[in-house]
């Protein structure tokens, strides 16, 4: 005797195991606009040239990227990177072990803004203290991460993680803490692009 699957049974079947794909990945299909409100716009978009600093540089981007702004590499003021456009996101923070808020700009508008194009795979990102960690550029453009530059509305001191800091949308995404832990980095200070 043959067994045949009715067609609700194999869409079932096939939709079971695409679930399980993406929560054994550790992702949901949460809409990545929906993790985050738009503080601030953005007034330099994709495309756009991006002025030299006149004030202290707070992040540089190096490697494959399009748009420079200093020798090879691209630079930016706190207020220059925030033209990009500032975001926030409430979550419980791993390493704090409290509820906080960062504010701060979604990576993949800073690779919109550098150009980074498709062949890139790779960001080495490198603290202040040269503390490095290479993180797949897959996984900071698979849903929105942001570069924080404030904690409950306070910009953040060296002293206090900043004043930059990279940070994964917990309260958003399933995401496991031990393949994330080593990629929040802070004091963050420059982005290599391979």
């Amino acid at each position: 005797m043959r067994f045949a699957l009715r067609p609700w049974f194999r869409l079932l079947v096939i939709n079971l195991f695409v679930m399980g794909s993406l929560i054994a990945c550790g992702q949901t299909t949460t809409d990545p606009a929906s993790a985050y409100t738009v503080v601030t716009p953005a007034t330099i978009n994709a495309g756009d040239p991006i002025p030299a600093p006149s004030s202290e540089v707070v992040l540089s981007l190096s490697g494959l990227i399009g748009q420079t702004n200093n020798g090879q590499q691209l630079d930016f003021s706190m207020e220059t990177l925030e033209q990009l456009g500032v975001v926030e996101y409430t979550l419980t923070d791993p390493f704090l072990g409290r509820t906080v808020t960062y504010q701060g700009v979604l990576l993949s508008s800073i690779f919109a803004a550098a150009k980074v194009g498709d062949s890139a795979k790779t960001v080495k990102a490198i603290a202040l203290n040269d503390y490095s960690v290479d993180i797949a550029i897959d996984e900071l453009r698979s849903m929105p991460v942001i570069l924080a530059t404030r904690l409950d509305g306070e910009r953040m001191a060296v002293s206090d993680k900043g004043p930059l800091e990279i940070v994964f949308p917990y309260h958003a995404y399933k995401l496991e803490h031990e393949k994330y832990v080593g990629m929040w980095i802070w004091q963050l200070r420059s982005m290599e692009i391979k």
